[in-house]
């Protein structure tokens, strides 16, 4: 009895099942596109059962079925060496995926650290201060106004020379 069948034997990537490849290799065998329920299986779904046609206990089958999920020849992907049974797949899958996002979510944080450090050295070097551009104010104010009583100072001594000896 076949639970799964292959659509199309032309479709282009395929997986055989319990066949180790390379990571990024054309694979070929059945994969997800190519694979359909049976359909006896979809129409009366009681006939996957395991008695035989004499009404015998299929041991056969419940032992290829107990072999089949409790086997440890399943990989993650290509990447992984480390082989799962069907039992043990999901747990490993959903470790893998926590792994991976906490390892992205370490790199996100310590690129955060990176730009907020840069952008403060930035900060420092081309930032305005508000206090020293207040300070340079209050400066270039003072100068202003020294410079501005020396003039009157000049200006009421050249008025007091010309008053005098002119005339």
């Amino acid at each position: 009895f076949v639970m799964f069948q292959e659509k199309e034997s032309t479709e282009k990537v395929k997986y055989k099942i319990g066949q180790d490849y390379a990571a990024g290799d054309l694979l070929l065998g059945i994969s997800v596109e190519n694979t359909k329920v049976n359909p006896v299986l979809v129409h009366d779904p009681t006939t996957f059962d395991f008695v035989t046609k004499t009404d015998d206990i299929d041991n056969e089958a419940m032992e290829a079925l107990k072999k089949a999920f409790t086997e440890v020849k399943y990989t993650l992907n290509p990447n992984v060496t480390t082989r799962n049974s069907l039992n043990d797949y999901y747990s490993a899958l959903v470790s893998q995926v926590a792994t991976s996002g906490s390892v992205g979510k370490s790199i996100l944080d310590a690129q955060k650290v990176t730009v907020s450090g840069i952008r403060d050295a930035r900060e420092q070097i081309v930032g305005v201060s508000q206090d020293e551009e207040l300070q340079f104010m209050i400066q270039f104010q003072n100068a202003f106004n020294a410079n501005s009583r020396y003039i009157n100072v000049v200006s009421e001594m050249l008025d007091h020379l010309l008053r005098t000896l002119g005339g």
